[in-house]
């Protein structure tokens, strides 16, 4: 059993086997894809920060598929034509101010100050 493998993390990182130039290397070097998540990483860390963070949540919103298809369409059908596209996501927000307006609340941009 003394010649087994150990497949654990630990033999990254034990501390009885001396730093060789290989292992004091940074993991990620020489290889592309690691490097390219240490970076994703390191710019996710920085728009996690309190002062990046904007007041945005996200929402999931499932549709029956009569109901995407038809959205879909009346999306398409009225981009025809325009100069400035919008998005799926304006018609969306377009119809939560319209519920919010016959409920009597406050618009999305008298909450939020944005237009």
């Amino acid at each position: 059993m003394a010649n087994r493998k150990r497949t654990s993390l630990d033999v990254l990182i034990s501390p009885t086997e001396p730093d060789t130039p290989r292992r004091a290397a940074s993991s990620a070097e020489g290889r592309p894809g690691k490097v390219r998540a240490a970076k994703k990483a390191s710019t996710r860390a920085v728009a996690e920060t309190p002062e990046a963070r904007s007041e945005i949540v996200r929402q999931t919103l499932y549709l029956p598929l009569p109901v995407f298809d038809q959205l879909r369409d009346l999306f398409f059908e009225e981009q025809r034509g325009q100069v400035k596209r919008r998005r799926m996501h304006d018609y969306f927000l377009e119809g939560i101010d319209l519920l919010f307006k016959d409920r009597g609340l406050k618009s999305i941009e008298e909450l939020t100050g944005r237009k």
